[in-house]
């Protein structure tokens, strides 16, 4: 959560699977609930099918991907919830 607050990414894939602490969508539930995080992009992965579409959205997050995840869907998510301009070439990843 430090990382987010500090960071403030474009886009955050967030594993239910790899959350030790927090069940599930608590996580996601906890971003939401900062206002200063409301308006980030959240896509939930994991190894089971995803429930209703209607309650990931309900839930706050904008995407599931069901892993394991292949090139063109990661290519699809970030062409869908990144701008163009967010794609700097000069710029080393963290």
């Amino acid at each position: 959560m430090e990382q987010v607050r500090t960071l403030q990414p474009d886009l955050i894939f967030l594993d239910v699977q790899l959350v030790d602490d927090i069940r599930d969508w608590d996580l996601l539930n906890i971003l939401k609930q900062e206002p200063s995080l409301q308006h980030m992009q959240v896509v939930m992965m994991g190894f089971s099918e995803p429930p209703e579409k209607l309650s990931i959205v309900q839930a706050g997050a904008n995407d599931y991907l069901l892993k394991p995840i292949q090139v063109f869907q990661l290519e699809s998510i970030l062409m869908r919830y990144l701008n163009h301009s967010d794609f700097r070439m000069n710029e080393t990843p963290i």
